[in-house]
Protein backbone atom coordinates (compact mmCIF):
# COMPACT_ATOMS: atom_id res chain seq x y z
CA UNK A 1 0.00 0.00 0.00
CA UNK A 2 2.91 2.89 0.81
CA UNK A 3 4.37 1.76 -2.63
CA UNK A 4 1.45 2.69 -4.07
CA UNK A 5 1.03 5.71 -1.92
CA UNK A 6 4.35 6.71 -2.84
CA UNK A 7 3.93 6.05 -6.64
CA UNK A 8 0.45 8.05 -6.72
CA UNK A 9 1.43 11.14 -4.88
CA UNK A 10 5.46 11.22 -5.71
CA UNK A 11 6.49 11.80 -1.90
CA UNK A 12 9.24 9.66 -0.80
CA UNK A 13 8.93 6.93 1.35
CA UNK A 14 9.91 8.43 4.31
CA UNK A 15 7.35 11.77 3.97
CA UNK A 16 4.66 9.22 3.39
CA UNK A 17 5.98 7.09 7.01
CA UNK A 18 5.32 9.97 8.75
CA UNK A 19 2.25 10.62 7.02
CA UNK A 20 0.89 7.36 7.65
CA UNK A 21 2.36 7.78 11.36
CA UNK A 22 -0.06 10.86 11.61
CA UNK A 23 -2.98 9.14 10.62
CA UNK A 24 -2.56 6.18 13.09
CA UNK A 25 -1.84 8.77 15.40
CA UNK A 26 -5.14 10.87 14.55
CA UNK A 27 -7.25 9.18 12.66
CA UNK A 28 -7.28 12.35 10.17
CA UNK A 29 -4.66 14.00 8.39
CA UNK A 30 -5.00 17.86 7.56
CA UNK A 31 -3.96 20.19 4.69
CA UNK A 32 -1.65 22.52 5.35
CA UNK A 33 -1.45 25.83 3.49
CA UNK A 34 1.78 26.65 1.43
CA UNK A 35 3.31 29.81 3.22
CA UNK A 36 6.09 31.46 0.82
CA UNK A 37 8.82 32.79 3.02
CA UNK A 38 8.95 36.65 2.29
CA UNK A 39 11.74 38.78 3.50
CA UNK A 40 9.95 42.14 4.93
CA UNK A 41 9.81 45.40 3.07
CA UNK A 42 12.83 47.81 3.21
CA UNK A 43 10.93 50.51 2.34
CA UNK A 44 7.44 51.72 3.32
CA UNK A 45 4.78 53.68 0.65
CA UNK A 46 5.91 56.78 1.76
CA UNK A 47 9.30 56.11 1.10
CA UNK A 48 8.27 54.69 -2.22
CA UNK A 49 6.37 57.84 -3.35
CA UNK A 50 9.31 60.18 -2.42
CA UNK A 51 11.40 57.68 -5.53
CA UNK A 52 8.08 58.31 -7.84
CA UNK A 53 8.06 62.19 -7.00
CA UNK A 54 11.79 62.92 -7.59
CA UNK A 55 11.34 60.15 -10.85
CA UNK A 56 9.04 62.37 -12.21
CA UNK A 57 10.89 65.57 -11.13
CA UNK A 58 14.12 64.54 -12.62
CA UNK A 59 13.02 62.64 -15.27
CA UNK A 60 13.44 59.00 -14.24
CA UNK A 61 17.47 59.34 -14.35
CA UNK A 62 19.80 56.27 -14.09
CA UNK A 63 19.87 54.54 -11.00
CA UNK A 64 23.53 55.94 -9.25
CA UNK A 65 22.04 59.74 -10.41
CA UNK A 66 18.73 59.05 -8.65
CA UNK A 67 20.98 57.88 -5.35
CA UNK A 68 22.66 60.83 -5.55
CA UNK A 69 19.60 63.26 -5.81
CA UNK A 70 18.06 60.94 -2.42
CA UNK A 71 21.46 61.66 -1.18
CA UNK A 72 21.68 65.38 -1.31
CA UNK A 73 18.19 65.95 -0.58
CA UNK A 74 19.03 64.88 2.91
CA UNK A 75 22.65 66.02 3.46
CA UNK A 76 21.93 69.49 1.46
CA UNK A 77 18.69 70.37 1.76
CA UNK A 78 18.12 69.10 5.21
CA UNK A 79 14.83 67.26 3.97
CA UNK A 80 13.98 64.53 7.01
CA UNK A 81 11.46 62.05 4.88
CA UNK A 82 14.20 61.26 3.03
CA UNK A 83 16.85 59.77 5.91
CA UNK A 84 16.11 56.12 4.99
CA UNK A 85 15.88 55.92 1.63
CA UNK A 86 18.89 58.15 0.88
CA UNK A 87 21.17 54.55 1.75
CA UNK A 88 19.10 52.85 -1.09
CA UNK A 89 21.35 51.07 -3.20
CA UNK A 90 21.37 51.33 -6.81
CA UNK A 91 19.96 47.79 -7.73
CA UNK A 92 17.10 48.60 -5.07
CA UNK A 93 16.20 51.45 -6.89
CA UNK A 94 15.65 49.46 -10.23
CA UNK A 95 14.08 46.54 -8.10
CA UNK A 96 10.97 49.47 -6.79
CA UNK A 97 10.84 51.02 -10.03
CA UNK A 98 9.51 47.37 -11.23
CA UNK A 99 7.35 46.91 -8.30
CA UNK A 100 3.60 46.99 -8.28
CA UNK A 101 3.79 49.05 -5.07
CA UNK A 102 6.00 52.05 -7.49
CA UNK A 103 3.63 51.48 -10.19
CA UNK A 104 0.34 52.40 -8.12
CA UNK A 105 2.05 55.21 -6.77
CA UNK A 106 2.95 56.44 -10.51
Amino acid sequence: MRSYIEKVTGYSPSQVAMLVGRYQESGMLKVTAYCRHRFPEKYTMAEVALLVKIDELYGWLSGPATKRILEREYEIHGHVQFEKIRRISVAQIYNLRHSKRYRVKR
